[in-house]
């Protein structure tokens, strides 16, 4: 993690480091893909669940599937499709095992840059698990709940950023 490191997270960080990370996404959104970005301003990561996570033998693809809950305490299911994956890497300083998400808890914060020609996209989780994926293709897709974002659903407040 470059941005939301552990020690960030245990408060042994600078106050502006959201700032700071907001601004870096600002300065890179457009090399994105844009459903990557559609994640990032629509959807939180903070407290969700890896329920799998899964490398394709045959093609460089790599399948993260995240439960995730809303401001409006609204359940979705979102799958994380990488393509043109040229690299990923699981490391735990915990207890956590690294082939059973299910021990990783919940998904902190996560981040994303570019990284030469691909994108690289960083997790951190509670039981330090970091994760990073670096990638030529992203794709999102829902696979259980209401489609739109909260910010796009009648009343609803929403929750944007990136955790």
């Amino acid at each position: 993690m470059r941005f939301f490191t552990s020690e960030w997270w245990a408060g042994k960080g600078g106050p502006g480091t959201a700032d700071a990370y907001r601004q870096h996404f600002e300065a890179i959104r457009h090399q994105l893909p844009a459903d990557l970005v559609h994640l990032h301003e629509g959807y939180s990561l903070h407290d969700g669940h890896v329920r799998l996570v899964a490398a394709s033998a045959g093609t460089p693809t790599l399948r993260i599937v995240v439960d995730t809950w809303d401001d409006d305490n609204c359940y979705r299911r979102l799958a994380l499709e990488y393509g043109g994956v040229t690299g990923w890497r699981a490391e735990s300083t915990g207890q956590a095992d690294l082939a059973d998400p299910g021990t990783w808890r919940d998904l902190g914060y996560h981040e994303v840059d570019v990284a030469g020609e691909a994108f690289e996209h960083r997790m951190i989780f509670d039981m330090d698990v970091e994760l990073a994926v670096r990638f030529e293709k992203f794709r999102l897709v829902i696979e259980e709940g209401p489609p739109n974002p909260p910010t796009q659903r009648a009343g609803g407040k929403g929750k944007r950023g990136n955790h």
